[in-house]
């Protein structure tokens, strides 16, 4: 979805679904639904004394308990697994930001301006300047590192900035629909259901499909989703950079050791262009990474796959009840 207001998306989730199972828009339309489904077979029965031969409230009252377990079971898998880290949406974006801007951007020039802003090859030589010389490729080294570290991380960070969006997005773009539909419920009128000859809690029989439905489907991705391996992979990925730096395990390589009176100023003779021993390149840009993007829109982009309306639960939202059919 273009243009997504990926602050605003731990508030709509909020507002579609709550804390409480009862606090959220998805509930409130469903017993809007079963309450006109209710009230059209209640204005309508007095036309079917003894039609059928088992009472149609028998089916509304057990495709209402199926739809209510159904959907709390949905709710207690998003409340359980989802629901506090929907905040982490925003934080992701901000902590990336403020990564790239305050740690991975000031490194950058770090290993460059090091090798090249001294001036121990032109101006000193003697065995504490030949000592210096050798440690300085060890601390450009080592602020290499650091600077890929920094990268890895701000890398890292966006990834599962990507994931939360494509996890999150999808819940709410599953949800609305049904939300939306069981809005939109409304019970047929006196001479409607005269022609057809009468079908009823159409909307009951929706909404337990659904809820059946979004049921299994919240429940797979909280256990097995592709987004659990993604974010496996983020943290496998993080643990392998540590692993990788070796330049800080023994604590920031020294310049020399011993006095310095062994030092005399002035470039050795024979020594060379100084320039030409720099071994750090010009400071490259940082990888392409944009926590506002839409997520489809990355290279690490992430899109869980949504809940398939009607079609995951196993029910019908046809299964209508007819008062002039016998009820088996």
């Amino acid at each position: 979805m273009a243009d997504t207001d990926w602050d605003a998306l731990g508030s709509e989730l909020y507002t579609l679904l709550g804390m409480t199972k009862e606090g959220g828009t998805l509930w409130q339309a469903w017993e809007h639904a079963k309450t006109s489904d209710h009230d059209e077979f209640s204005n309508w029965q007095w036309n079917y004394p003894g039609a059928w031969g088992s009472d149609p409230w028998d089916y509304y009252n057990e495709a209402v308990a199926d739809a209510e377990a159904a959907y709390g079971r949905f709710h207690s898998t998003w409340t359980e697994h989802f629901y506090a880290d929907r905040s982490f949406i925003p934080a992701f974006k901000y902590k990336t930001e403020l990564w790239l801007d305050d740690v991975a951007e000031p490194i950058r020039n770090e290993p460059y301006t090091l090798e090249t802003g001294t001036r121990v090859r032109e101006s000193w030589n003697g065995p504490s300047a030949q000592k210096y010389d050798s440690a300085l490729r060890t601390q450009v080294s080592a602020a290499n590192e650091y600077f890929s570290l920094t990268t890895t991380l701000a890398t890292e960070l966006n990834n599962a900035n990507n994931v939360l969006k494509g996890v999150y997005l999808s819940i709410k773009q599953s949800i609305e629909p049904v939300r939306d539909k069981l809005n939109a419920a409304e019970g047929a009128g006196f001479w409607e259901n005269g022609i057809t000859g009468g079908t009823f809690f159409d909307n009951v029989a929706y909404g337990k499909a659904q809820f059946e439905g979004l049921a299994t489907w919240l429940s797979d991705m909280a256990s097995d989703g592709d987004w659990v391996r993604n974010m496996s992979r983020v943290r496998t990925n993080l643990e392998d950079a540590k692993t990788r730096v070796t330049s800080f395990r023994d604590g920031w390589p020294k310049s020399t050791t011993g006095d310095l009176t062994d030092m005399s100023n002035g470039r050795a003779e024979g020594a060379g262009d100084p320039a030409s021993q720099t071994s750090t390149s010009e400071p490259t840009d940082l990888p392409d990474i944009d926590p506002d993007a839409e997520a489809s829109e990355t290279e690490t982009d992430y899109e869980q796959e949504g809940y398939n309306e009607g079609l995951d639960g196993g029910g019908n939202e046809n299964d209508e009840v007819n008062p002039t059919e016998e009820q088996g």
